[in-house]
Order: structure tokens, then sequence, then C-alpha cells
């Protein structure tokens, strides 16, 4: 998640935003980041900010710990444009109305698709029936939460389930560790991206017989570049047309790179539905969404 603020801010660096302009002001949410160290995060920023420059300005970033400090910024217009996960924009819109802007887009666009994968064939519910005495691996993407909160959903829509009722609950750093235990009947279930397994399958075609997809979730954005909502909107305008054509140039792409990107996007109320529809879903069943780490420690808990 650290490589996102390298790449805010190279991308807000590229950025000619003509003469006279205000500097822009760039927001570190640190809980936004907190999979990151302190340290280099101040570290990465001094060197970007020192050897970068909009127009002859200087970036002006801040960093703020807690979350009333970064509220109050927001609402006294010291923050411009700020990278966060979607459960920390939601969190944060309730207090300070912000709008998600852009999303990189990664796999068919700015949002993912998470897939429960078994070693067995049969639909969900066969596999799920013995599911006290399955062992689940998730892939932990950037310890973002929602793997685990799609799934809890769909056990609870499917037979009012949830993910504690697993025999173990276990998350791993990358997708090929959560598939190959699954392909040699070493774990029963798995939830990686669907990218993830289109990937792996084409290196390896026998994976995609042995492997069986019993469901896939909706797509899902799991991060926004976003603006508070009352920055002028001829800003607003300016900063959506030159992030979302960076690619377009050799630079951007580089940049963009960094993160695995091919090109930023302009975010729609459709792209948002679902991760709405999920931060719901938390809400209801008292358990909004929060970093995985904090989530999966829970469910190891329950081993």
């Amino acid at each position: 998640m650290c490589c996102w603020i390298h790449v805010l801010v190279l991308l807000l660096c590229s950025l000619p935003i003509g003469r006279g302009a205000e500097p822009i002001h760039l927001g570190i949410y640190e809980k936004a980041f907190a999979s990151a160290d302190p340290g280099d995060i101040t570290v990465t920023l001094n060197v970007l900010l020192d050897n970068a420059e909009l127009d002859g300005k200087r970036p002006i970033a801040t960093r703020y710990r807690t979350k009333a400090q970064f509220v109050q910024a927001l609402k006294d217009g010291d923050v411009d444009i700020a990278p966060l996960e979607m459960y920390q924009y939601f969190e944060i819109n309730k207090e300070a109305p912000l709008i998600a802007a852009l999303g990189p887009v990664v796999e068919e666009g700015p949002a993912y698709k998470f897939v429960l994968l078994s070693n067995k064939q049969g639909g969900a519910t066969a596999v799920l029936q013995a599911k006290s005495e399955l062992t689940l691996l998730i892939e932990d993407r950037w310890s973002d939460p929602y793997a685990e909160q799609w799934l809890s959903q769909y056990l609870y829509q499917t037979d009012r389930s949830s993910p504690h009722n697993f025999k173990k609950v276990t998350s791993v750093n990358k997708a090929s560790q959560a598939v190959l235990p699954v392909f040699f009947k070493q774990a029963d279930l798995c939830v990686i991206t669907r990218g993830a397994l289109t990937a792996m399958t084409e290196l390896n075609p026998q994976l995609g017989k042995q492997v069986h997809i019993i469901a896939t979730s909706p797509p899902y954005v799991p991060f926004a570049i976003c603006f508070r909502r009352s920055l002028n909107s001829a800003t607003q305008a300016r900063l959506i047309e030159q992030l979302a054509n960076l690619h377009k140039t050799e630079n951007g792409r580089q940049i963009l790179l960094l993160s695995k990107a091919t090109r930023l996007c302009k975010l729609t109320e459709t792209d948002l539905e679902s991760i709405r529809a999920l931060a719901r879903f938390a809400e209801e069943q008292r358990n909004p969404l929060k970093p995985a780490s904090a989530l999966t420690q829970t469910l190891s808990d329950k081993e």
C-alpha cells in the first residue's frame, strides 16, 4: 500500500497545472497506510517532493496521525487530495464530504473480483456442507478487508453461516500460496482475485482443471484517489483530466507501473455500488469494514 503514496506524489508532480495556480495540498492519513513504516513514508515523501515541482511550485504534503486531525484539515480546506482505502473513504465521508474521484485500472477496470476456489467438484452448497472441517486460505492484498467481508456476505446469503465456522482460516501474502495448497489437496478452499487466477492458469493450464470456482464476487473498488468535495470544480476537472491521461505519456506509464496499474480512470456511482453494498452489509452485521490484519486475527483465534 505504501507504493500508492509514491505513485500519487509522482503523478501529482507530473501535472502541468498552469502558472499562477495554487500548489496542490496532499493529505496523508496515516491509518490509510498502517502497514507501511512511518519513517519510510517520511523519507520517501521528502525525497520526492524535494525533487519535484508543479510548474515552479513545490507540492505540499502533510501527514495526519489521527482521524480527527484529518477530518478537521478537510473541513478547513487544508487537504485537496488524498489516497484512501474505500472503507476509510466511507468512514471519513460521514464527517467531511469527499469525492471518490479516480481509481487504478489493474484488471478489467478499477475493481477487483474475488473467486472462491475448491479442489472438489460440485456446487457451493455441497462443498460447504462440511465447513466445520474445512481449511480456508485467503490471499491478503494490501491488508484489505474485502475478500473476508465478501466471503462473510456470500456464506450468510447461502446458508446463514460465516467464515468463523471454518476449522482454520489463514491469510497468505501471495495468490500462489493460497492456490497451490488447494491444488495439492493440502487445503480445501481459498479466496484470491480473478485476475490472479487467470494469470496462474495461463502459466499452468493443469491448475485450471484441478481447481474449481464455486463462487465469484461482484466487482469491488478497493482504493480511490479522493478530493475534498469543496475543492474548486475547475481544479477538480483539471486534475481528473490530467491524471486520467497520464498513461498516454512515457513518464506517466513508468510511474503507473510502480503499482501494476495500466492507467487511472474516473470513478462512477456504478463502480461504487457493490463496495457500498458490502459496507452496508458489514454495518448491519455490526462488523464494519476494517483492515484484514484485525479480521484475520479474529478468524485465526477460532481454530
